[in-house]
């Protein structure tokens, strides 16, 4: 899933991230990491910036109010 420069497309990283929230627990990140040949901390990485703009996914244009 890698793309020719060394980076993960955009949808991949969601469907890393989404069966690692789907399946909520401890280990949990590293076995899904390990299952797609992916590091531990590049995963938690994906993980947070998801949940940090999870909400401007479904804001389109206007401003995101917490």
């Amino acid at each position: 899933m890698r793309r020719q420069n060394g980076r993960y497309s955009p949808a991949f990283k969601f469907k890393v991230v989404l069966e690692t929230l789907r399946a909520e627990g401890q280990g949990v990140d590293v076995e899904v990491a390990r299952a797609y040949g992916i590091h531990p901390v590049t995963l938690s990485t994906w993980k947070r910036q998801s949940l940090q703009r999870g909400p401007e996914v479904f804001g389109g244009k206007e401003e995101v109010k917490a």
